[in-house]
């Protein structure tokens, strides 16, 4: 297994060859990603392709042979939140899908067109709608190349509709076979994508390799999973990332590392202040704890296990708990989930905690 090791200070130059705002590219060996860092959207898509340039549609990119395009909608509340059921987040998508079509009928072409949509989920269990309308029969014979489809690609981002967009010139299922590849790459985020590690991760995927966060000066490492999303934590030392979206919630775990002299250097001590000495009614993290619970410890953990369940507002979430002695500091790992995710994610966080490794 080869390696590529993320440490704590990453400075990526040449690599994103162009920012707007909070909207970058960038172009590894095999894959073009574009990642939406703006407040409220944070989702990143990987696409399949060999060369990338900037389309003359504005706001589009060629990937091959593909015209891709991305858009976003903002929704309101009344519309969804993620505390509704998937009835609800299915309704909004096709919503947006309605929109396009009326504009489409009624302003551009003005005539019906035939459509056609497909909900599906990709193996990650994000909810996504697939859809694409035909276009009539014109004449266009000034035009060499006549669009005869348009493939929408339509998933919930935080708190906007994201979409891609990609043109059809024959008739076939490629595009559509092409857009369920893609959904198996899609990562929404629960906070600003650390882009760095976005870069790291989809060239070692690549070439099948592997990254390692490593913290030198806390003496510990971490093999980061495919699948798990590391954000920016407003801090040098402490280390963080969400889960894939299960129904658009976004469970997170943070790292944090603490000076043993800050603690006597009693490892009791940073138990008890940190973990043990929580009571019900207490407040943590702006919530009130409702429970404690010991649980079993990882092999990779030394310290102490448990799950603390909080109440922040109308909303209850479980965190567990976890502690570790690196021999220059302690370690806080804290993750958190609400009751309908913890089940369905407990063997991804069980597989992130095994890549915990003490460095010597």
């Amino acid at each position: 297994m080869r390696y590529i090791s993320l440490f704590i200070c990453l400075v990526i130059t040449g690599s994103i060859f162009s920012q707007e705002d909070k909207v970058s590219y960038f172009k590894t060996d095999k894959t073009f990603v574009y990642a939406d860092n703006e407040p409220d959207s944070f989702y990143a898509i990987e696409i399949p392709g060999d060369s990338i340039n900037l389309s003359e549609i504005q706001g589009a990119f060629k990937v091959d042979d593909y015209i891709i395009q991305f858009i976003k909608n903002p929704y309101s509340t009344e519309e969804y939140t993620n505390k509704m059921d998937s009835t609800k987040e299915i309704e909004l998508l096709k919503s947006k899908m309605k929109w396009e079509l009326d504009y489409i009928q009624d302003e551009v072409l003005k005539q019906k067109v035939k459509s056609n949509y497909n909900v599906f989920k990709n193996k990650l269990g994000k909810r996504f709608l697939l859809w694409e309308y035909k276009l009539p029969e014109m004449d266009y014979s000034d035009i060499d190349v006549q669009t005869i489809k348009n493939y929408f690609l339509t998933f919930i981002a935080n708190r906007y509709v994201a979409c891609i967009s990609i043109p059809a010139f024959e008739d076939n299922d490629d595009i559509s076979n092409f857009l369920h590849k893609i959904s198996e790459n899609i990562r929404v985020y629960g906070s600003e994508i650390n882009l760095d590690a976005l870069y790291y991760q989809v060239d070692a995927k690549d070439d099948e390799r592997e990254i390692v966060y490593t913290d030198s000066l806390s003496h510990y490492e971490i093999e980061i999973p495919k699948w798990f999303n590391v954000i920016n934590t407003n801090s040098n030392i402490v280390f963080g990332g969400t889960f894939p979206d299960i129904d658009n919630i976004k469970n997170a775990i943070i790292i944090s590392p603490y000076k043993k002299e800050t603690f006597d250097s009693s490892f009791s001590k940073f138990n008890n202040e940190n973990v043990l000495k929580l009571k019900i009614g207490d407040k943590l993290g702006g919530g009130t704890v409702l429970l404690t619970k010991e649980i079993e410890t990882p092999k990779s953990v030394n310290g102490v296990a448990y799950n603390i369940q909080v109440a922040r507002g109308s909303s209850i979430y479980e965190n567990i708990c976890y502690t570790l002695d690196t021999g220059s500091h302690y370690l806080l790992v804290f993750f958190t989930s609400t009751p309908k995710t913890i089940k369905r994610n407990m063997n991804l966080l069980n597989d992130l905690v095994s890549r915990i490794k003490i460095l010597n």
